[in-house]
């Protein structure tokens, strides 16, 4: 304390500098490179810069002093400030001969150590054979994986070359040292990296990559579980171009993390966006989140930021994988809700999402950030509950003008019209909706109006633009309900075999290999259906809507008209042009689908009747589907045994059973797994697009091998 005092009291009459009393030295190396070397490493006792008492100031070429019979000048100086090294390059290559040739010093008080006031004490020192350096730079054990941050940090044993442009691409996160299988590591793709001293790179993980890190559940969640391998071709050597010894980072011998630090951050939902034609929700994620963690009773669809009017899901569920995004299939019952109140999510204006912290989890268990009512977030899309119904050509789905109904006009029909935003048949047909949802599908039916009451819905014998009168729709309809009654009950045999009627001159797999697939602006390449949708649009199955954006709508659910048609394309059956009469009840000549309804209907390969009726726009079921496409493909299912099923809601009461159970054995459909271990093929789920395009392929890349 007195020297304190002393000290203190004496600072007001002078000041005595306290300067740091070892001055830097350095030693000088070379490359041996064919006998010659035009660079020069500099590694100093300490951190160094070249400005008297400046710390942090890069050493210049002015900061040495060169002599001797070579009569080479420094060209260039590379050097990180306040560090030890400096990298010297020549003028020409340096004669590797007798001692004195060359020499190096310190420009006189040029050069200080961390801004003291030291000049460099190193005098001239030779250059010459017994300054080569042949020794190959290592990765120090001592390296940090951040997956809070999502950075790397690697130290080597000596100066590196911080001019080298870092090949990312052959680093390796691994779970072990040793791996072998895929899924076990992961090798960067699209990562950068900097050297933030001369022996130091910070790698800075890209979004892609540290995503595919966290999605994988057994890499990067310890030290234990993270080990680097780095490949030859790095481009990673020290100062004087010796390259990386990979000892120490190869499979089989790789270092773990010294310093490992988890993701702490919570997930956030960064957009989302509601479909009610095809009732998805989708939320999109700032990182990967758990599918299995998701609570739809935290989620809140309001009017407002701060709330007047919503509702909270009660029942949906999701069929995603753990991902960016979340699709949430609507159940009937938040529907039905959500259509009822015209207060909010009939436009994008009156559509915000709340949630609480328990909706889901990131992939470090993590709760997802809470959007707070008051703060609800708008939705990004929003697409109103109109059904989408294909043109008579067979081309794109369209939005088309359907019947709505007058809840308050005494159950009357009203004309058809458009269905858009605001308008007063959107209201009435969200309205109908929410009194009778079986109304849906009514309205889209292509023939009459729909009459929606609290009890019924039912169709009307109204004429649309048609040269048959009312009376001659409503004749015709009752001939074909009762000619097709044969089909309604044979329809649900799945014993019988349809045999294919057409050869073609060019296999599945050949026609996919010579013709290229389509573009989609909803189909990328992180998408777990890009390869399948790939080849039926390369095969001319499904090729997307032509509306201008390029869309496959891989979410949409497909309707049975539409599984009718791609079924009978697949497997290469012929359609007539055109019908003479209509094939069913509700399915009129005019219709797109009228020509593939009728060669169904000759094979009996349709979807099965309800209440006498096809109802073509209805979405159809997988369990459906599966009997109609193994039906098309001429799979022999007398062998099958209806209690051999891996799920557990597929029965042998169901119509649809053998055919379930023969692809679920020959490697055509998965199903899904639950937590309590058991599987479920999800028979009564809507078959939504990219699912019919993985089962089309998997179906006829099967026949061709059998």
């Amino acid at each position: 304390m007195l020297i304190a005092l002393f000290l203190s009291v004496m600072s007001g009459f002078f000041f005595v500098p306290i300067t740091e009393a070892a001055a830097p030295t350095f030693t000088a190396s070379i490359q041996a490179k064919n006998g010659t070397t035009d660079k020069i490493l500099i590694t100093f006792s300490e951190a160094v810069s070249s400005t008297t008492g400046v710390a942090g100031v890069q050493i210049v070429a002015g900061d040495f002093t060169v002599a001797g019979t070579d009569g080479l000048t420094i060209t260039n100086v590379t050097h990180i400030a306040s560090t030890r090294y400096a990298v010297l390059t020549m003028s020409a290559n340096i004669d590797l001969g007798g001692a004195g040739e060359l020499t190096i010093a310190c420009a006189a008080n040029e050069i200080f150590d961390d801004g003291a006031a030291n000049a460099c004490a190193q005098g001239a020192t030779d250059i010459n054979a017994a300054a080569v350096d042949v020794t190959a730079p290592t990765v120090v054990d001592n390296w940090v994986l951040n997956m809070n941050t999502g950075t790397m940090v690697l130290n080597f044993s000596e100066q590196m070359d911080t001019t080298a442009n870092v090949d990312e691409t052959k680093i390796t996160l691994q779970e072990s040292n040793n791996t072998s299988t895929a899924g076990e590591f992961y090798t960067l793709t699209d990562s950068t990296s900097a050297w933030t001293d001369g022996d130091t790179l910070t790698i800075t993980l890209s979004a892609t990559d540290l995503n595919a890190i966290k999605l994988d559940t057994g890499l990067g969640v310890s030290a234990v579980t993270s080990f680097l391998e780095i490949a030859a071709g790095s481009l990673i050597t020290d100062a004087l171009e010796n390259a990386l010894d990979l000892t120490n980072v190869t499979d089989g011998a790789a270092i773990d993390a010294t310093t490992f630090t988890a993701d702490t951050t919570s997930p956030t939902v960064t957009s989302w966006t509601l479909n009610m034609a095809t009732r998805l929700l989708t939320l999109n994620f700032s990182e990967p989140v758990d599918a299995s963690t998701l609570a739809v009773t935290g989620i809140t669809i309001q009017n407002a930021p701060t709330k007047t009017h919503g509702y909270t899901l009660v029942d949906s569920t999701t069929a995603s994988s753990d991902g960016l995004s979340i699709v949430i299939n609507l159940s009937v019952t938040d529907t039905a809700a959500l259509n009822a109140d015209t207060n909010f999510s009939s436009v994008k204006g009156d559509t915000y999402l709340s949630i609480t912290a328990a909706v889901i989890d990131d992939m470090a268990a993590q709760d997802v950030t809470a959007i707070a009512d008051g703060a609800a977030l708008n939705v990004a899309t929003f697409t109103p509950p109109a059904i989408s119904a294909s043109n008579n050509g067979g081309g794109a789905p369209v939005r088309p003008t359907i019947s709505v109904c007058n809840p308050g006009g005494g159950g009357q029909c009203v004309r058809m019209y458009a269905v858009e935003d605001g308008s007063e048949a959107y209201q009435n047909y969200r309205e109908c909706l929410g009194l009778q949802s079986e109304c849906l599908h009514e309205w889209v039916r292509a023939k009459g109006y729909a009459l929606c009451g609290t009890q019924s819905c039912q169709t009307l014998g109204v004429q649309k633009e048609s040269s048959q009168s009312v009376v001659e729709v409503e004749e015709e309809t009752e001939n074909v309900t009762n000619a097709t009654s044969e089909v309604d009950d044979t329809v649900t045999s799945t014993q019988d075999k349809v045999v294919e009627d057409t050869s073609r001159s060019i296999t599945f797999s050949e026609l996919v290999a010579i013709s290229s697939p389509r573009e989609f602006s909803d189909v990328s390449s992180e998408d777990w259906s890009k390869e399948y949708v790939d080849k039926v649009s390369a095969a001319g199955i499904m090729t997307g809507y032509d509306d201008g954006l390029r869309l496959f709508g891989k979410h949409d659910e497909v309707t049975r008209e539409q599984l009718v048609k791609v079924g009978l394309e697949s497997f290469g059956f012929s359609v007539p042009d055109v019908v003479s009469a209509p094939p069913f009840s509700d399915v009129g000549v005019d219709f797109w689908s009228a020509p593939y309804f009728e060669r169904a209907k000759q094979i009996k390969a349709v979807p099965a009747l309800i209440d006498g009726k096809m109802m073509p726009t209805l979405s159809i079921t997988r369990g459906e589907t599966i009997r109609i496409l193994v039906m098309l493909s001429g799979v022999d299912l007398s062998g099958i045994n209806v209690d051999e099923s891996d799920f557990a809601d597929i029965s042998s009461d169901q119509d649809f059973s053998r055919a379930v159970i023969w692809a679920s054995q020959n490697g055509i459909i998965s199903g899904y797994d639950s937590s309590s271990g058991a599987r479920f093929f999800g028979p009564d789920d809507a078959l939504t697009r990219e699912q019919l395009a993985k089962v089309v392929v998997n179906l006829l890349e099967f026949l061709e091998r059998s």
